[in-house]
């Protein structure tokens, strides 16, 4: 954002009037009245802070970018298209935004930059000084005021941020965001691996949103998760606890290794609701109360699988035991 250029208009009286304060006199203490912050002196420190919000970029600023005027701020279109370029590059989105989204964004953004200062005018108008102040520490006060209020509620980087993400359809998957397609990515590699193939794809999405947007991490998405997870495996709800950063599909390897062993395929492609796994990892469903077999029991499910009578262990089985079977007959086998 540039730096912003002050506009108040101070109407002077057309005659001298009895106890009206001489404008080039210095401000008397405060007394412990609410001093009025809405003046020429609180608008300029308005402005400093705001020119100071903006951030990023180096050299010479017009001072004609962006307006303070006693009750609103104002970006133009410029200062707005710069903060959106820099957005789109740090979100990774190589789409273009329209005219029209440009003036929408101008129209936003001023609108909350200018509740925010009125907030935070309003508020520190109302913070109480003490008597005998001295002016010049008067204004420092109400300037870190504004500061501090300012910048926890309103960060210009983060609003732009959030309005480009808010243009962005994740149901195009090939002109998403760098960080959005990892994200997605990261939360359906989740779901599956916690099982939750009831989740749809708009939810899935709007969770990957939330990701890239850095309004969730994937630990909450994690823990968001599992406690979904434990509802339909409730065997594993204590697992879970203790075992915060692993998946369903973490805690099942060693079974999942006995099937793709047995079955000799890879492992990535036995699903958690395969009906032999399934059965084993909750033998008695959403009750959650039958102890797990043991893994010998799933081994022996497996090899009685048909899955089974198509590896290279069963057909030399069924080698073996034919010619053991020839041999006890005599045939010389």
């Amino acid at each position: 954002m540039a730096i912003i250029k002050q506009e108040v208009t101070t109407r002077l009286p057309d005659e001298p009037k009895k106890n009206t304060p001489n404008p080039k006199a210095s401000p008397a203490p405060a007394t412990g009245a609410n001093p009025s912050l809405v003046n020429p002196q609180d608008m300029a420190l308005v402005a400093a802070i705001l020119a100071g919000l903006g951030g990023g970029g180096t050299g010479a600023r017009s001072t004609e970018d962006t307006t303070v005027a006693s009750d609103k701020v104002q970006i133009n279109e410029a200062s707005a298209k710069t903060l959106l370029e820099n957005a789109l590059i740090e979100i990774g989105y190589s789409g273009k935004l329209k005219k029209k989204d440009l003036t929408d964004f101008v129209n936003q953004f001023n609108a909350e930059a200018g509740r925010q200062i009125e907030t935070a005018i309003r508020s520190t108008s109302e913070e109480r000084t003490p008597t005998g102040t001295k002016p010049e520490d008067l204004v420092k006060t109400k300037a870190n005021s504004i500061t501090t209020k300012i910048l926890s509620s309103f960060d210009p980087k983060k609003f732009t941020r959030d309005y480009v993400w808010s243009k962005i359809n994740f149901k195009d998957t090939e002109g998403l965001p760098t960080k959005a397609v990892q994200a997605l990515g990261e939360v359906r590699t989740l779901a599956r691996g916690y099982n939750l193939n009831t989740l749809s794809d708009v939810e899935i999405q709007g969770i990957a949103k939330d990701v890239a947007m850095g309004n969730k991490s994937t630990d909450d998405v994690k823990a968001q998760f599992a406690n979904e997870a434990a509802i339909y495996y409730p065997q594993y709800a204590e697992k879970f606890k203790l075992n915060p950063s692993a998946t369903l599909r973490d805690l099942n390897k060693p079974a999942i290794k006995i099937l793709a062993d047995t079955w000799e395929v890879d492992p990535d492609s036995i699903e958690l609701d395969d009906p032999i796994l399934d059965a084993w990892t909750r033998p008695d469903g959403l009750v959650g109360k039958a102890q797990q077999p043991p893994l010998s029991q799933l081994l022996n499910a497996a090899m009685n699988d048909r899955r089974f009578d198509k590896t290279t262990a069963a057909i030399n089985m069924g080698k073996n035991s034919a010619i053991a079977l020839a041999s006890a007959m005599g045939w010389g086998i």
